[in-house]
Parts: structure tokens; sequence; C-alpha cells
């Protein structure tokens, strides 16, 4: 029932391979420290015709498709791309379209959607290396520090899902939510819980942080972590493929996707704490990676795909008595979003597009 937007029935990790055997072709990386430009293109007046209209920040038409994390900060956004010349690569550049991109290194595709992170200082993401590693890179790309994960899984490799972060620490979930992992930005001793005694359900696992608590969701199940004291708790076990997560006022909203074509079924749900009741809030209009949440506005934002013709961005007001309601349709969506005070950023196909926000 979610979260990593996969069209339909195929799976995104099914997605993720047929994408690295077309596009990647693993040449020598280039100096990760290479400038390259860029020219922002403007929105098609011609399109759209209210005041705030989806615009492409950085075109990378028959350069790169652009993938999986996007992230931003006061500055700049940060995503990960297939590029035909360097393999899979992660940029950054101005947020305000101005250039140039800066490569920051190397990725490998997990098929996840939370894959990249951005605090203060640096940026991070996941590689391959040992039962999986942890990558962080200052934001020009240097200073590279490797840390490897608990090898304590079958083969000796754990089945890595998307990363989160509370402000001291990097947190990351396997897939199934067995495992969940801190590890301390300061170089502390990784902290590691065991979670969901459930088998990966497939699709996608929803992960995020809340107010000190760590919640994970994966197939009809969610969970809860206090890393404080180690206690787990099951919150919800009767959903199917649940997904993207957001706090809002001590509700819990988390998005479902049944995979059906029609998009009935794709659905934003509500688990009311500390009362622990579940309720459907209304339609979610298609397989969504990640719930946003503007406290200004007081509205939750995601974007549904994956499709380059068929995304959806989609608003919700919690206070308000109305459902979901489409903002724009027809989006070219193939990645997972992100935002700021002012702008929503998603990964489109070949470009990254961002939007004002209505007032």
């Amino acid at each position: 029932m979610l979260q990593v937007a996969f069209a339909q029935t195929t799976s995104l990790r099914a997605i993720s391979a047929a994408l690295l055997l077309a596009c990647s072709h693993n040449p020598p990386p280039s100096d990760n420290r290479a400038q390259i430009t860029a020219t922002p293109k403007p929105a098609d007046a011609g399109i759209c015709s209210t005041v705030y209209c989806p615009e492409t920040l950085y075109n990378r038409k028959s350069i790169a498709v652009v993938r999986r994390g996007i992230e931003v900060d006061g500055t700049d956004v940060f995503w990960s791309e297939i590029s035909e010349r360097e393999g899979n690569v992660v940029r950054a550049a101005p947020k305000n379209g101005s250039g140039p991109l800066r490569t920051l290194g190397q990725w490998h595709d997990f098929g996840i959607s939370r894959s990249l992170l951005v605090d203060d200082a640096h940026v991070y993401w996941l590689k391959p290396d040992d039962a999986g590693t942890l990558l962080r890179v200052d934001k020009d790309g240097g200073n590279p520090v490797t840390t490897p994960l608990p090898a304590d899984a079958p083969g000796g490799k754990l089945a890595l899902g998307p990363l989160a972060q509370s402000n001291d620490a990097i947190l990351l979930a396997t897939l199934s939510c067995s495992q969940v992992f801190s590890v301390p930005k300061g170089g502390s001793a990784i902290q590691t819980w065991s979670v969901s005694n459930y088998p990966d359900a497939g699709g996608a696992t929803g992960f995020d942080s809340f107010g000190g608590i760590i919640y994970c969701a994966n197939g009809a199940h969610i969970h809860s972590l206090d890393p404080a004291t180690g206690e787990v708790n099951e919150l919800v076990r009767d959903q199917r493929y649940v997904g993207a997560l957001a706090m809002v006022d001590g509700a819990l909203y988390f998005a479902i996707n049944d995979g059906d074509v029609t998009k009935a079924n794709e659905t934003l749900g509500r688990y009311d704490l500390p009362a622990g009741a579940t309720a459907m809030v209304g339609p979610a209009f298609g397989s969504l990676i990640r719930l946003m949440y503007d406290d200004t506005r007081a509205r939750l934002y995601w974007l549904t795909g994956l499709s380059p013709t068929a995304g959806n961005l989609v608003a919700y007001s919690p206070a308000s008595s109305a459902p979901p309601e489409v903002v724009f349709a027809g989006q070219d969506v193939q990645g997972n979003s992100t935002m700021d005070a002012d702008y929503l950023y998603w990964a489109s196909d070949q470009a990254v597009t961002r939007l004002h926000k209505a007032p």
C-alpha cells in the first residue's frame, strides 16, 4: 500500500535493476570536486495558468536520469542521478537554479526512497561495502568517512532500507524493520535494536523519527521504538503495504498502496496516539514516496509516481474536514521529494523540479 511509489504491481526494486542495466555503464568516476555548468529552465507558461507553476530547476536531459534521494539545506539542493558518463553520482547545486553543479561521490542503488540525508555540515548515503556502510562527506564532496554497520545478517549482508536522522545521529532500518540502527554523528558506538519479527513484505518501508520516538512501517505493520529505553510496540497490524509516515499534532499519518491499477485503494491513513485508533483519511491519488508537513501552512504535501506524465502533487489540511486534493496533475515524478519553507522539490525523470508553495 504505499511509499516508495512503485508503478502498479511493478516493484521499485525491479525498476531500479532495469535502470542500472540500461543507464549505468560504470566508467571510472571523475574527480568528485569537478564543476559542471548548468542552465536553469523556466516553467512553460503555456502549460500552467496559476500563480505558482512547477519549474525545471536543473535540466539533465541527455545527461542523466534523476532517481531516489533529493534533499535541500539553506542554500543548495542535493540529489542522486544515474549519469551515462560517470555512473551513479550524487550532485549538489544552488537551489535558486544558478549553478554550477558539484559532484559529491558515487552512490549505490539499494532501491529505497529515502536514500540521501543532509545536515548542517555533511551529506550521507549508503554503500554496499561489508554488511553495509554509511558514507559521510562534506558538502563539497571532501573528507569522506565510512562507518561499517554490524554484520548480524544472513550471508553477512544487511537488507538495507531507508535513512532518517535525529539531532545527533543518523538512523537506518532494514527493509523488514527487523533491525534499526543509530549511528551517532559524534563517532561513538553504533546502537542496534530488534524491532519487527515479520519478514519483508516487499514494496516499501516507511521510516522516521518524531519527538524522540522512531517509527518503522512495512507491509501490514507499523512499529514504534523508544531508543532511550529500547521499548518496542506494534501500533498497526491490519494494513497492506504501509509506507511513508508523518506526525501531526499527536496523530501518525501513513500512506497505503494496494497496487490497484484504478488507484481506488491508495489512501492516506491516520493512527491516533495515544488512543490507538486507526482511521482512513481519504484518497492518496497514487503511490507516493514521502509525506511532508508544513507547520506554517498546516498542510501535508506529497507527490505520487513513478511516472513521467501521470504524477500528482497532492495537499491535505489535517485541521480541515476537506479530503486531500490534487494541486497539480500530470507531473513527471521519478524519485523522492523534499521541501523548504517556500518550495517543494522533486526528482523528475531527467530534471530537478520545484514548485513555490501557495500561501
